[in-house]
């Protein structure tokens, strides 16, 4: 059991933690459930893109959330939701106020949400003193949101299922990622809904055991691949013509993450990576890239001073 789990009963000190991004590297939609999700496969790393959450127990048994963004400072946050779950499942009375910083881009395909609710599990968790297993965090963020429990076992791993699935692996490549935002908001629902009437077919080999096997950043970009892809460019023709400008001025391929509107592509070297990103800058096409390293291990629950 961690510290993080040993916590000997409530605190009304405030906890930090880091919420990292994602990236699916492999994505497989391996076919459709009969409650309406799709079974997939895919390969997941996290990424140093983090939103950062903060909470602190609240006695009077209010849960409550504040964003630096202020649409998503509502009930309706998976935030909330998690910390709902998680007092439901313990049969804790206290509440939790969060503050929520968000740094990774939403509807991009990166995860974000998912994140911050599997950081809001941990926090309460801590907070509250619960002497709870990380397994069990997972059970109830599956209720929540199919990606949640994979933030629960970076820095990276293989999911499957309808995303609760989670497998912990290591990739044998280790390096940085250009990541490239178009900033446009896509649904996820849209796209799976496009995926089944319009793409819809037997599934290319998988490659997810050749991806983790990979061990250079032109070996592992020949490795990747995703099935929402064609789904994405269908719903939003102008991110496919954007993609097609970005691979022409780099002269490599850009792979979609998610069923996002955010590539990436792996780099060896991180000033390779920069001069990359700073190319697409100058090039005006109202894109904006930065390079991130890949997650090393999962982020620790910090005490604020």
């Amino acid at each position: 059991m961690t510290n993080e789990q040993r916590q000997a009963g409530p605190t009304t000190r405030e906890f930090s933690l880091r919420a990292p991004a994602k990236l699916n590297l492999t994505l497989h939609v391996v076919g459709r459930r009969p409650d309406g999700f799709h079974d997939l496969r895919s390969l997941v790393c996290g990424i140093d893109l983090c939103d950062r959450v903060t909470a602190r127990a609240d006695t009077g048994g209010a849960i409550s959330i504040a964003c630096d963004v202020p649409a998503l400072s509502g009930p309706d946050n998976l935030v909330v939701r998690a910390v709902e779950a998680l007092r439901d499942l313990s049969g804790c009375r206290l509440g939790l106020s969060v503050g929520l910083f968000k740094r990774i881009p939403i509807g991009a395909g990166l995860g974000g949400g998912s994140s911050d609710a599997a950081a809001a599990f941990r926090l309460a968790r801590t907070a509250w003193g619960l002497p709870l297993p990380d397994d069990l965090l997972a059970e109830a963020g599956a209720r929540v949101g199919s990606d949640v429990p994979l933030f629960l076992k970076l820095p990276s791993a293989v999911i499957t299922g309808r995303g609760e699935q989670v497998q912990a692996v290591r990739l044998a490549w280790t390096g940085f990622f250009l990541l490239i935002h178009a900033d446009r908001h896509v649904s996820t629902a849209d796209v799976y809904g496009v995926f089944r009437r319009r793409i819809c077919r037997r599934p290319p080999p998988d490659r997810t055991e050749d991806a983790l096997r990979a061990t250079s950043a032109t070996e592992l970009s020949a490795r990747l691949h995703n099935d929402l892809e064609e789904a994405v460019y269908l719903l939003h023709p102008g991110l496919k013509a954007l993609k097609d400008q970005a691979e022409h001025l780099l002269g490599r391929a850009l792979h979609l993450t998610g069923a996002g509107s955010t590539w990436f592509a792996p780099v060896d070297e991180e000033a390779e990576a920069k001069r990359l990103a700073e190319r697409i800058c100058a090039a005006k096409l109202g894109l904006r890239a930065e390079v991130v390293g890949g997650l090393t291990s999962a982020p620790v629950v910090e005490e604020r001073g």
